[in-house]
């Protein structure tokens, strides 16, 4: 993980002052999103609207759909990607990077992001990590390599931005086991998920 990467995992950014929270509209989320990704600092204008609407965590998790997936596009362009993401308690998704700059609000539940670097001589070194809790927004820099990991005993709810189309860039995924760099697809993510929860179950 690179200095810029490193000074983006941060929580608990700005609020804007007067703003009224105490409704969400999905739709008008979307459309402010759409607009902030072309300002002139795209990532800093994402990162002031997602700081600002997860002010009110609980107005977001009342307003948005229920889903039966742990994942779902709400919306994809050219210029940007949203994400639902749910993460299950003793969940654990594979060491990845999204090769774009990328913000993650929580409005439910608890999790942790473990970022990773590839200095030195091993295939790739844990660093920092970063809890995470509902209201909760972190940056993460177009370098970053990270795990996530629901951390509470109830899922993990989340809204993930990413400044570019995230279906369709080609990124890694990080297979500890066999100490390679694949490509991100998902069969090979759902396969390392797979395998990460078979040796958890060996090992309890």
């Amino acid at each position: 993980m690179d200095k810029q990467d490193s000074d983006n995992a941060k929580t608990a950014g700005a609020k804007t002052a007067g703003a009224d929270l105490s409704v969400f509209d999905l739709d008008e989320f979307i459309t402010c999103l759409r607009k902030a990704v072309t300002a002139p600092s795209p990532a800093k204008a994402i990162r002031a609207e997602m700081d600002r609407y997860f002010e009110n965590p609980e107005a977001v998790r009342q307003a948005m759909p229920t889903f039966d997936t742990d994942e779902e596009t709400l919306f994809e362009d050219e210029t940007v990607s949203i994400f639902y993401c749910r993460f299950r308690p003793n969940y654990t998704i594979p060491p990845h990077d999204h090769q774009t700059s990328a913000v993650i609000g929580i409005y439910e539940g608890q999790e942790r992001n473990n970022f990773f670097t590839t200095a030195g001589d091993a295939f790739i070194t844990k660093g920092k990590s970063v809890d995470m809790q509902a209201g909760d927004v972190l940056s993460i820099g177009p370098n970053a390599i990270h795990t996530v990991e629901c951390t509470g005993s109830t899922p993990s709810y989340g809204i993930h931005v990413y400044l570019a189309p995230l279906s369709r860039i080609e990124r890694n995924l990080y297979d500890v086991a066999a100490q390679m760099v694949i490509p991100f697809t998902d069969a090979d993510f759902q396969r390392l998920v797979s395998d990460d929860e078979a040796t958890a179950s060996s090992q309890a």
